[in-house]
């Protein structure tokens, strides 16, 4: 291996592994990992897929615990639950995520997914989600996605279509700027607006924000963390 420092000899049964990084991650001479969360925004999904056979554990408040996984290149499933201290396994909520690639390119990525939950026996709401298509424009370190999605219950979608907008840019090897932004399309409500920081390392990504309705005082903290396989 030649380096700065030098020449270095390694055996070939020394080796475990040999991952090829993209050019765009080198930055004046130094390798920063990829973006363990490039799948994803604060809490929206991005359109950029999963690979096949990564793995990441991610985790918002504590109490909402999920797995995603990518089955193939071009599809992932995930899924978790509630772990609400206090009440029963029953009364908890369970959600899955499955996710289907439907374009990708070096700086676009489209994509079209479902968020469907299934509440606990203690309420009496019917199970429901979010059906959504996600489109991501740019690459690993500039990027910007905008995304709409139905609510339904039961079976049956409702309501007007919920747009989001968000983005993410990162400002060095360990620091990401991202933010995530809804409003209700044809409608004049308010906009439930994020901005934060993430901090990055080679597996984990913890993410700090901020978020409020236009309109509001009231800011709400969001914390969350993924565990990159």
């Amino acid at each position: 291996f030649e380096s700065s420092i030098g020449s270095s000899d390694i055996l070939r049964v020394n080796v475990r592994s040999v991952h090829a990084a993209s050019a765009s991650q080198l930055h004046d001479g130094k390798l920063w990992p990829e973006n363990p969360s490039r799948s994803r925004l604060l809490f929206a999904p991005t359109g950029r897929m999963l690979r096949k056979g990564e793995l990441y554990f991610s985790d918002a408040y504590v109490i909402f615990p999920s797995l995603q996984g990518g089955i193939t290149d071009r599809f992932s499933m995930g899924g978790g639950a509630t772990i609400v201290p206090g009440i029963s396994l029953s009364d908890q909520i369970f959600y899955i995520t499955p996710k289907v690639g439907l374009y990708a390119s070096p700086n676009v990525n489209v994509a079209a997914g479902v968020l469907f939950a299934q509440p606990g026996t203690a309420v009496d709401v019917a199970h429901g989600g979010i059906a959504y298509g996600v489109a991501t424009f740019g690459g690993d370190d500039a990027s910007v996605t905008t995304g709409a999605g139905l609510a339904f219950a039961a079976g049956s979608f409702s309501g007007d279509p919920l747009i989001m907008v968000g983005g993410e840019r990162r400002v060095s090897r360990t620091i990401s700027l991202v933010s995530e932004n809804y409003f209700v399309a044809s409608s004049d409500t308010h906009v439930l607006g994020s901005a934060g920081i993430r901090f990055l390392s080679e597996h984990i990504a913890v993410d700090f924000a901020l978020a409020g309705v236009s309109g509001e005082s009231t800011i709400i903290p969001y914390v969350s963390f993924i565990y990159k396989w």
